[in-house]
């Protein structure tokens, strides 16, 4: 793990009020930046894909970067630990909504059913944040409950401006519309891209907002999910640096990392010049790792909807000005549902009483670069479900340390790899440490018991000569293959 010194001084203004009550006045705002089906490499300040994101990586220029970050395979139950502070697991948001585990054909595991919302008996960092004194709004996507019932504005957030469902089959809106809605696939001159119609309403809510009063904004955009369109113009640039019509990293792909990059940079440069940004904590990360096969993850192995690295890493950024050191980097160990008790912390809020809590507070860590309970902790995955993708099947993992076992749920024996000489999970070691092997297992066995985990059945009609089918399309590795979360 990385430790990198930091003046007396820096450590003395960091740590000033962290934990002690605030008044409404010097409670900092919280910018909360979700994007959507993007590789944890998508970012130039994290790999070298063939576009520029230089509005985020100012971010981590002037802030502090993340390299072992996680979240969850698929989008809702990312969103779902977000809110809550809590591994999916408890709220039951374990896929995708709403899944369509119906059109896997042939699994050998049935699986159960999941929830199609978020329960409101959840406490959300929404509501924490709200009932502390802070104003709430979400902008975008939002994806953990489709009725009216489950939306935003009764889970804490008193302004929203979204689309409930996971996706839409197209990004142009009508520029001045106040609900979402008459989408098209065609750039015309009444129509926005969707991250550029996000972004307007979010500065919009920002400039209606009392400055005497902290905000919570979640900005959610869409962005790049599929469907793969982006304005002709910005395609014809990356046309024009060589970048392919086909995927993986196609040029109109690429477009659609700069459109979300530019809809970033808008509203980042609306905070600055507002005078905002010195008391606001700003936050950025992917709900799940890059979907294959419009990207790759490499070096890491997998993508969205599967348990391995490529699927479940994302990139992590926080900027505090004054507080969290500019250009620094971190390597502890940390997943989405530590973000709740982080914002509470940063805001000088106690945690809610008789929910327990999954996630960890990152404050020391953000504001003195090292917390030693970050390193060796234990982080849990539990994805019971079949997707379109090579590995996309009903699956357990654990890390600890360095060390990751992932279980795939119709092999009895499960896999182990050391992701500090391994990260793209190559050199499965299971056979050579069968004791640290059964060790891990015996405690990502008894997590789940502990969690009231129930074993999938089953297929009794299933066919082992036979493939396994997810809508239509044959599972198996290599394949070029798309689903619809």
């Amino acid at each position: 793990m990385k430790n990198i010194l930091i003046s007396t001084l820096f450590l003395l203004v960091a740590t000033v009020g962290s934990n002690a009550e605030q008044s409404p006045e010097s409670k900092p705002n919280i910018l909360l930046l979700l994007v959507d089906d993007m590789s944890v490499y998508g970012l130039s300040s994290y790999g070298d894909k063939p576009w520029k994101t230089p509005h985020i990586d100012r971010l981590a220029e002037n802030g502090m970067k993340w390299t072992n970050a996680y979240v969850y395979p698929v989008c809702s139950p990312t969103r779902a630990a977000l809110l809550t502070g809590r591994n999916p697991i408890r709220s039951g948001v374990t896929n995708w909504i709403p899944g369509w585990s119906e059109k896997t054909e042939n699994p050998a595991l049935l699986e159960h059913p999941f929830p199609d919302h978020l329960s409101l008996a959840e406490y959300t960092v929404a509501e924490a944040l709200r009932d502390g004194g802070y104003r709430t709004a979400l902008v975008g996507k939002w994806h953990v409950g489709e009725d009216p019932i489950h939306h935003p504005e009764h889970q804490g957030f008193e302004y929203s401006y979204m689309i409930a469902t996971g996706n839409t089959d197209n990004y142009f809106v009508e520029k001045d519309q106040r609900q979402v809605r008459k989408f098209s696939r065609h750039d015309q001159p009444d129509r926005q891209f969707i991250t550029e119609h996000f972004a307007d309403r979010a500065i919009e809510w920002l400039e209606s907002q009392d400055a005497n009063k902290p905000w919570f904004l979640f900005f959610s955009t869409h962005i790049v999910h599929t469907p793969v369109l982006a304005k002709e113009s910005l395609v014809d640039k990356y046309r024009q640096q060589g970048l392919p019509e086909e995927i993986p990293d196609s040029a109109t792909y690429a477009a659609m990392h700069e459109h979300m990059d530019s809809a970033i940079g808008r509203l980042l440069d609306h905070i600055r010049t507002a005078g905002m940004e010195e008391n606001t904590l700003i936050v950025f990360l992917s709900d799940n790792g890059g979907r294959e096969p419009q990207t790759t993850n490499a070096p890491l192995r997998g993508g969205k909807g599967e348990l391995l690295e490529g699927g479940i890493r994302t990139p992590l950024i926080f900027q505090w000005p004054g507080r969290i050191q500019p250009g620094t980097t971190n390597d502890g160990l940390t997943v989405a549902d530590d973000l709740f008790p982080t914002f509470l912390d940063v805001a000088g809020l106690p945690l809610p009483e008789n929910i327990e809590l999954d996630g960890y507070s990152l404050l020391t860590a953000l504001t003195r670069q090292r917390d030693s309970s970050l390193e060796n902790r234990t982080i849990y995955f539990h994805y019971p479900h079949y997707t379109a993708n090579p590995y996309g099947e009903p699956s357990s993992a654990l890390r600890q340390g360095n060390w990751k076992l992932l279980h795939l749920l119709e092999n009895p024996v499960p896999e182990l790899y050391d992701l500090s000489k391994d990260p793209g999970e190559s050199d499965n070691l299971a056979e050579k440490r069968p004791q640290l092997r059964d060790q891990l297992f015996q405690k990502l066995n008894e997590w789940k018991d502990r969690h009231g985990v129930q074993p999938l059945d089953p297929n009794p009609d299933y066919d082992p000569a036979k493939p396994t089918f997810w809508n239509g399309e044959l599972q198996s590795p290599g394949k070029d293959q798309a689903s619809s979360e």
